[in-house]
């Protein structure tokens, strides 16, 4: 696990990318601790990957910070991750994630932004771009959370 946790404080994104692939499947419990803290990273391949194993992990404190990173995506792709892995987090663990985590999962926004189509060559830098807008529907996640907040009693 050491060796892991050297690789997350390299400066080469990949390299942190493939560590956090690595506590994935490692079965030490400070991995969630050190994935959920990956969600901070400054590179968005890093924060998308942790995102990715916490869904895949699916345990139930990593809903409060999933669902920071959900209303701070700026990427599609990153948003499409993070949405996923908090359906999958609280399809498996919703009875035990606390409840200001569910309230929040229970009334989180769509997410909306703009992207930009990828094309390369030198054409493309003599063009305009085009901004794409892109909206990810969170409905599942609130339909999720709302259904265990009325199990709980904490809405009717």
């Amino acid at each position: 696990m050491w060796w892991i946790l050297w690789r997350l404080k390299s400066s080469n994104d990949q390299t942190r990318r493939r560590a956090v692939k690595g506590l994935g499947s490692s079965k030490d419990p400070r991995a969630l601790t050190t994935l959920m803290t990956a969600l901070n990273d400054k590179s968005y391949l890093v924060r998308k990957e942790a995102a990715r194993v916490l869904g895949d992990i699916g345990d139930a404190r990593a809903v409060g910070p999933l669902i920071n990173l959900v209303e701070e995506s700026f990427h599609y792709a990153m948003a499409r991750t993070a949405v996923g892995a908090l359906e999958d987090v609280l399809g498996r663990t919703a009875t035990s994630v606390v409840s200001e985590d569910m309230q929040a999962a229970a009334i989180l926004d769509d997410v909306r932004g703009i992207g930009y189509e990828s094309r390369q060559g030198t054409a493309w830098f003599s063009e305009s771009r085009q901004p794409q807008l892109w909206e990810m529907d969170c409905s599942k996640v609130r339909t999720l959370a709302q259904g265990e907040l009325i199990r709980r009693g904490l809405i009717a």
